[in-house]
């Protein structure tokens, strides 16, 4: 049985690495727009009693902020993660003589 200090010099998988890191900033996100919403929402959404409620583009102000506006914001940043964050990464190599296969399921694994 190998000792735990072992384990820790063998190199990672990239694709493991690559795949922690994008979960990392995916919960991240989750979190921060979880609690802008929730946030926002709560401490916005119930004006005391007598308080008229402020409109933003014909909406009430604390949905145009606690819903709207994150929701368009969580969009952005989903664009930004898909085209500059996460990586492409091959899930396998296939060997050259798989690739130079006559037809389909020459060359594959049983």
């Amino acid at each position: 049985m190998p000792s735990p200090q072992s384990e820790r010099d063998v190199p990672q998988d990239p694709l493991y690495i690559n795949a922690r890191r994008e979960l990392g900033f995916t919960l991240l996100t989750w979190v921060v727009f979880a609690v802008w919403v929730v946030g926002v929402s709560w401490w916005h959404g119930r004006p005391a009693p007598g308080v008229e409620v402020k409109t933003v583009m014909g909406m009430p102000a604390w949905a145009f902020w606690g819903v709207g506006v994150p929701w368009v914001a969580a969009n952005a940043v989903t664009f930004w993660f898909c085209f500059r964050f996460m990586k492409d990464d091959p899930l396998e190599v296939v060997p050259e003589e798989q690739a130079e296969g006559d037809g389909p399921g020459e060359g594959t694994r049983p």
